[in-house]
C-alpha cells in the first residue's frame, strides 16, 4: 500500500477533542441545528477591513454547524475558503487552523468508510496533509489550551499506531493525554475522555481492556462533564465505550465470555438511549442501528496495529453524534443544567500495563 494510502488510513475518534480554543470567550451563538448551516460569505474573507474576532468566531459556527449536521457535500468550500484566508491573514486566530486540521479529519471519515479506498483516494487527496501534519503548527500556539493539546497528541498517537506501527510513540502520545488532569490550569476532563477512542482501535485485547479501564464506571467529571459546544458527549462516550465491549465480545473464546460483554454493551447502550430520551437527544436511531450492527462484527489486522473495519465510533457521523445543539465559542462554558456525577471525581488509572521503558519524545 502506498504512503499516500496509508496517509489516507489516519482517523481521529476524538472529534470532540477538537474543540474551539479561543482565549477569551466570544458572545454566543444559536446553537448547532438539525438542516441549518450559517455560511459566511467568502467575500468577507477577501477584505481585509472585515478581519477581526467577529468574523472568526463566524467561521468558527459554520465549521460546527457543519459538523453537527455531518454535512460532508459543503464542507470542501468551507475547507477552501478557510485555508485562503489564513495564507492571507497571519494574524487569524491559531484555532481557526486547528479546525482546518479538524475538519480535514472529518471529511476524511468518508474515506475510511469506503468499500474501495484506492480508487476513492484521489478524491480526498487535499485533506491528507492537513488531517496529520497540519495540527503541529496550532497545537504549539495553544499549549496553555487542553483542547488543542488533546487534538494533537490524540492526532499524533494515531499516526503512530496506524501509520509507523510505532506502539512506544503511540502510548507516549497517550499518556500526555492521561496526565492532563495534573494540570491545575486545565479541567482535566478531554485528554483521559479521548485517549480510550484510540487504545481501543489498536488490535491488540490488552490495549482494549486498557481503553475500558480508562472509561469504565467514569461517569463523573472526569469523563461526562462536557461543554456547551458538545452538549450530548456524555452520549457519546457511553455508545463509544458499548463497541468497546462489542469488540471484546469479538475476541471472546467461549460462549458464555461473549455474552457477557455483549450484556454489557446492551446496558452502556440503554444508558445512552435513557439519557438521551431526557435530553431529547436527536439521533436515537442511531443508538439502535449500532445495538443491532455491533453483534455481527468480525475483525481482523487493519492499518499498521490497527483493526479492520474501522470503529462505528469513528464513522463520518460520528463528530455531529456530541456536537449537535453545540453553541459556538462556549468550549469553556459547562452546562447550565450538567449531567449526572459531574461533581464527582474518580482516581484516573496508572500507566498501561504493557507500556515499555524506552524513552520516547513527543512533545511539540
Amino acid at each position: 500500500m502506498n504512503r499516500s494510502l496509508l496517509l489516507a488510513s489516519l482517523i481521529l475518534a476524538s472529534c470532540s477533542s477538537s474543540e474551539s480554543t479561543e482565549q477569551t470567550r466570544a458572545p454566543a451563538r444559536a446553537p448547532v441545528t438539525e438542516g441549518v448551516v450559517r455560511i459566511v460569505d467568502p467575500a468577507r474573507l477577501e477584505d481585509p477591513a472585515q478581519w477581526d474576532d467577529e468574523l472568526d468566531l463566524d467561521i468558527e459556527t459554520e465549521f460546527w454547524d457543519l459538523i453537527g449536521n455531518s454535512d460532508h457535500d459543503r464542507y470542501p468550500d468551507w475547507h477552501r475558503k478557510v485555508k485562503a484566508y489564513l495564507e492571507a491573514n497571519p494574524d487569524a486566530h491559531p484555532r481557526i487552523a486547528l479546525y482546518v486540521s479538524a475538519g480535514a479529519v472529518f471529511t476524511l471519515t468518508q474515506l475510511f468508510q469506503s468499500d474501495d479506498i484506492a480508487a476513492d483516494l484521489p478524491r480526498f487527496a487535499e485533506f491528507i496533509d492537513d488531517a496529520t501534519a497540519g495540527a503541529q503548527a496550532p497545537a504549539s500556539q495553544l499549549t496553555d489550551r487542553e483542547p488543542a493539546l488533546v487534538f494533537y497528541h490524540n492526532n499524533q498517537a494515531m499516526l503512530a499506531f496506524l501509520l509507523r506501527s510505532d506502539a512506544d510513540l503511540g502510548i507516549c502520545h497517550l499518556e500526555k493525554l492521561r496526565n492532563l488532569e495534573d494540570n491545575p490550569d486545565f479541567l482535566g476532563t478531554e485528554g483521559r475522555a479521548a485517549a480510550p477512542f484510540t487504545y481501543a482501535m489498536v488490535n491488540d485485547e490488552a490495549h482494549v481492556d486498557y481503553a475500558i479501564r480508562m472509561m469504565e464506571d467514569c461517569d463523573n467529571w472526569i469523563c461526562m462533564w462536557t461543554s456547551k459546544i458538545a452538549p450530548f458527549k456524555p452520549i457519546g462516550q457511553l455508545v463509544t465505550l458499548a463497541e468497546f465491549h462489542a469488540v471484546k465480545a469479538a475476541m471472546a473464546t467461549t460462549d458464555s465470555a461473549r455474552t457477557q460483554q455483549l450484556a454489557k454493551m446492551n446496558e452502556l447502550l440503554d444508558r445512552a438511549a435513557a439519557l438521551g430520551e431526557e435530553r431529547n437527544y436527536p439521533f436515537m436511531d442511531r443508538i439502535e442501528q449500532i445495538r443491532t450492527e455491533l453483534p455481527t462484527r468480525t475483525y481482523t489486522d487493519g492499518m499498521g496495529l490497527g483493526r479492520a473495519p474501522m470503529p462505528i465510533y469513528s464513522n463520518e457521523t460520528n463528530c455531529g453524534s456530541c456536537h449537535i445543539g453545540g453553541i459556538p465559542g462556549t468550549t469553556q462554558d459547562p452546562l447550565d443544567d450538567p449531567y449526572p456525577g459531574a461533581d464527582i471525581v474518580t482516581e484516573k488509572p496508572g500507566p498501561p500495563p504493557f507500556m515499555t521503558s524506552t524513552p520516547v519524545d513527543c512533545d511539540l
